[in-house]
């Protein structure tokens, strides 16, 4: 596509997108009809179509900065709009910014358009299947935070260990075992003395003095 040749292809589903993208910057008003709407899109297409783009490339920065300057002038009337001088200064400081970028994408826009005509690369023609949108994680469940004033849902009561299967049973006296295992080596633990007067069920063999477990001292030899 030459510098003299019309920008805008209809059928070309990359300048259409392009099209409906920078349209849908400058925000509908209520109620809009589909006469105003086509105003719109032709108001939209005609100043993009002002910047002549050559290629895909100047099509999409030239869509950038029309996108940009709509966005800035909704941004003012909105700030004209509000009551809050607060909000106001908030919403004034995002049209800086826009203001700010959009002379970033000129000025990108302006060096592209030093490159020679035989640079010039267009969008490859390509048809593809719509491919559908991914579907939405599903959402970890974690645990409610305690609230005041509720009540937290009461735990189920504990199996005794006729009421346990074989397999809870094991898996109950492992971890008997391992606190165990965590109290004998820490004699402030509360259980400690408790594990140690199950220390000969961790470990065949080994027996307890019976003034430990007394809590006696032992007596002189």
């Amino acid at each position: 596509m030459t510098a003299s040749s019309s920008p805008i292809d209809p059928t070309d589903p990359t300048i259409r997108t392009l099209l409906l993208q920078i349209t849908a910057t400058a925000r509908a008003q209520p109620n809009e009809t589909a006469a105003e709407y086509a105003a719109r899109f032709q108001s939209a297409t005609a100043e993009w179509a002002a910047f002549v783009p050559r290629d895909h490339e100047e099509r999409w920065i030239a869509a950038q900065i029309v996108s940009t300057r709509q966005a800035a002038f909704d941004t003012l009337a909105r700030a004209m709009d509000t009551g809050s001088p607060a909000e106001s200064v908030r919403i004034r400081n995002g049209h800086a910014g826009m203001i700010r970028t959009m002379e970033r994408l000129m000025r990108m826009l302006t060096e592209l358009r030093k490159r020679p005509a035989e640079t010039l690369v267009e969008a490859p023609a390509v048809t593809v299947e719509p491919i559908p949108p991914l579907r939405p994680r599903v959402a970890e469940e974690r645990p409610v935070p305690a609230v005041a004033g509720r009540k937290a849902k009461p735990e189920p009561p504990m199996k005794t260990p006729r009421e346990m299967t074989d397999e809870e049973l094991a898996t109950a006296l492992a971890k008997v075992k391992r606190e165990f295992l965590v109290a004998l080596t820490d004699n402030t633990d509360p259980r400690h003395r408790e594990a140690v007067a199950y220390l000969p069920e961790l470990i065949p063999g080994v027996t307890v003095p019976a003034h430990f477990l007394e809590d006696r001292p032992p007596e002189a030899a």
